[in-house]
């Protein structure tokens, strides 16, 4: 499993879905040998990324939106960077005014963003699974404990139902 998936594991399938294909088309590009790469890397793959990244800026944001995640608005700026980069490098892509190499180092902008707000994403994300747990937990005790017969009675008596009537 690549670091990148291992760091941003959030237990929420579509979030990690996502994660997982970014990785799998960045880290092609960047295997790709240099000669290779000026083939791969044209105006369908940059346009292709950029879609996947908005989409799933667009499904995180609705996520963070919906926990009440305190970081949002910090989040949701670095979001909007990250697209206007790429939406730069396209447009430099195409007029032939951008090198490869410049283009993996903008890329490099997301390993920023997956080290700073995505890795507290998933802490809080995982916080919030925790929490809930032990609320869940919580309740299932107090609901046992009113359950629970008294001192002085039996506790109830569980029969076995089959089919055959015995």
């Amino acid at each position: 499993m690549s670091e990148w998936m291992v760091w941003l594991k959030t237990g929420i399938p579509a979030i990690d879905a996502d994660h997982k294909r970014i990785v799998k088309l960045i880290t092609l590009a960047r295997l790709t040998p240099n000669d290779a790469a000026i083939k791969f890397i044209n105006e369908d793959f940059l346009h292709n990324i950029f879609i996947l990244i908005k989409a799933h800026f667009e499904r995180e944001e609705d996520i963070m939106f919906s926990l009440r995640y305190k970081k949002l608005n910090d989040h949701i700026t670095d979001h909007s960077m990250i697209l206007t980069a790429l939406s730069d490098i396209s447009k430099r892509y195409g007029k032939g005014s951008i090198s490869l190499n410049e283009i993996f180092n903008r890329i490099l902008l997301l390993d920023d963003h997956k080290k700073t707000y995505d890795t507290q994403l998933t802490e809080f994300i995982n916080n919030a699974k925790s929490a809930r747990m032990l609320n869940t937990v919580s309740a299932i005790k107090e609901n046992e404990s009113e359950i629970r017969p008294s001192s002085g009675s039996k506790p109830p008596v569980h029969r076995r139902i089959t089919t055959n009537g015995v």
